[in-house]
């Protein structure tokens, strides 16, 4: 077991891209002395809520839903006492 206070280091992993409509899951994954890959419960942020929104209810996860809303791309950002990381995640337009 380990607290989130022996995380040294935030990774997170979006899939990308995605098409519309839909959404992705990203997760949070910190590192701490002795361990790497352990889920951890971030913050979660999009830097262009006009592409994708994120669905963080009720507070910090380990995994977050970045919904679309148009095409485009943004940055997610997952954050844990003052460590960050982000990902690009790249919106399609739905196919005809």
């Amino acid at each position: 077991m380990f607290t989130e206070n022996e995380v040294e280091s935030l990774d997170i992993s979006c899939p990308t891209p995605a098409l519309l409509p839909g959404g992705v899951f990203c997760q949070a994954f910190g590192r701490t002395r002795t361990a790497s890959r352990l889920e951890v419960r971030a913050t979660w942020s999009s830097s262009n809520t006009g592409v994708a929104t994120i669905d963080n209810a009720p507070g910090p996860s380990h995994v977050a839903m970045v919904l679309g809303r148009t095409a485009g791309e943004t940055v997610v950002t997952g954050s844990l006492r003052g460590l960050s990381a982000r990902a690009t995640v790249v919106f399609l337009p739905p196919r005809s």
